[in-house]
């Protein structure tokens, strides 16, 4: 477990059209899961999430909106090494 709080982005990508983007995560036993990953050190969270999305599916976002923020910290289900 990390000795400090671990900060990470994801969020839903909708296309034009209305369908929604997901990938499938190892992290989550290979189910799907919308993209996203951890903050680096010095990133905005903005920063963090186009570049998450940018390294999982080599797409850029636009017109990013902020929805909400769910506090995990120290979660088993963050922490877990399945």
């Amino acid at each position: 477990m990390s000795e400090k709080p671990l900060i990470t982005v994801g969020g839903l990508i909708v296309a034009p059209d209305g369908e929604l983007l997901l990938v499938r995560s190892k992290k989550w036993r290979d189910l799907y899961s919308t993209p996203g990953g951890k903050v680096e050190i010095g990133e905005t969270r903005e920063e963090a999430f186009q570049r998450e999305i940018w390294e999982e599916t080599h797409l850029k976002v636009l017109n990013i909106r902020f929805a909400m923020i769910q506090e995990s910290i120290y979660s088993c289900l963050l922490y877990t090494s399945d």
